[in-house]
């Protein structure tokens, strides 16, 4: 028992003699104004701009006279609530789409890629 006690005794004081005798690390940033540009994004971090949202192209409708109607966004085929979860409803004419984007609501043309994809490839 005597020498667990001794041998543990022995080792804290070596521990406490190789830590005395290391470097602390100190700061990372040394500078006053760096310590605050630190603090200022972490208190306030920038705000990413939010996306512009891009319309999708209709590829077509489809009325029927007796059951619901089917719209084809981005070439994919939605009935009316997967067309307003994206944002698109159908207007009160025939072939007319409207496409709901914040308090704005756009005309959407059958058939045509809207200009922010005029580019792309489908």
């Amino acid at each position: 028992m005597r020498k667990c006690l001794a041998g543990t005794a022995a080792l804290a004081l070596a521990l406490y003699c190789a830590s005395a005798g290391a470097q602390e690390i100190g700061r990372l940033f040394f500078t006053p104004a760096e310590r605050a540009a630190r603090d200022e994004l972490r208190l306030h971090p920038p705000q990413a701009a939010a996306p512009v949202p891009t319309p999708p192209s209709v590829n077509g409708v489809v009325r029927r006279s007796a059951g619901p109607p089917t719209l084809w966004l981005d070439g994919i085929a939605h009935d009316l609530a997967g067309a307003r979860a994206r944002g698109v409803v159908l207007g009160r004419r025939a072939g007319e789409v409207l496409w709901r984007h914040g308090a704005q609501l756009s005309s959407l043309p059958v058939g045509s890629v809207p200009a922010g994809r005029a580019g792309s490839d489908e």
